[in-house]
């Protein structure tokens, strides 16, 4: 019975806006913030793993993240921002774990980090979103290829491409997480789109990659 409630709760909660979960976090409710996680984890994890190079530290740091956010919550201004507001703490996060090259030797938690981590279903899952962030895209090798064919974009381009095609995410979430308009994410996707073509092309025309 408590899973089924717990159950019924979770999908109440996809369908509410970022600000209305946000105003809901900060009235105390734990659900509502680990809708954003859920919603948000494939591109906290993104954000850092572009600025850190490692998969696993950036995974790491995406629980560092969405612990400081939900500390941080009071001082959202904008409940409607969220998700930029997220997006410049993880590239902060990631850069400051960068800096001092402290990876290998995370901080130990506070109280506080504990209490939230024993109430979250989400913060503390591990790999829940990116068990296979290429499903639904492409299979077998076309994904292999794909993916590493990826690492010849440009940062701009692999973040855009893997949010849409890899992770599923809406344009309009894509663009609220990295503060840009709608347009400009239809302009990377198009121009993404087109250089991992060409990329393909040259592979099956038996030409190497750059």
């Amino acid at each position: 019975m408590r899973d089924t409630r717990k159950s019924e709760t979770a999908s109440r909660m996809r369908h509410r806006s970022d600000e209305s979960l946000v105003a809901a976090a900060l009235l105390g409710s734990i659900p509502a913030y680990d809708e954003l996680v859920r919603r948000y984890r494939a591109g906290v994890i993104l954000a850092a793993d572009a600025v850190l190079h490692c998969r696993a530290a950036a995974e790491d740091a995406a629980q560092d993240v969405f612990l400081l956010a939900f500390k941080a919550l009071p001082g959202l201004e904008d409940p409607a921002r969220f998700a930029g507001w997220l997006y410049a703490i993880a590239r902060n996060r990631a850069r400051r774990l960068a800096a001092r090259e402290g990876r290998a030797r995370p901080a130990l938690l506070s109280e506080v980090d504990a209490l939230i981590l024993a109430s979250s279903d989400e913060i503390a899952a591990e790999n829940a979103q990116s068990a296979d962030p290429e499903r639904g895209v492409v299979r077998g090798a076309e994904r292999e290829a794909v993916r590493l064919l990826l690492e010849y974009l440009k940062p701009e381009h692999r973040e855009v491409l893997t949010l849409r095609y890899f992770e599923e995410w809406p344009q309009e979430r894509i663009a609220r997480f990295l503060s840009v308009p709608e347009a400009t994410v239809r302009g990377r996707l198009y121009r993404a789109r087109a250089a991992l073509r060409a990329l393909l092309e040259g592979q099956e025309g038996g030409g190497t990659t750059p």
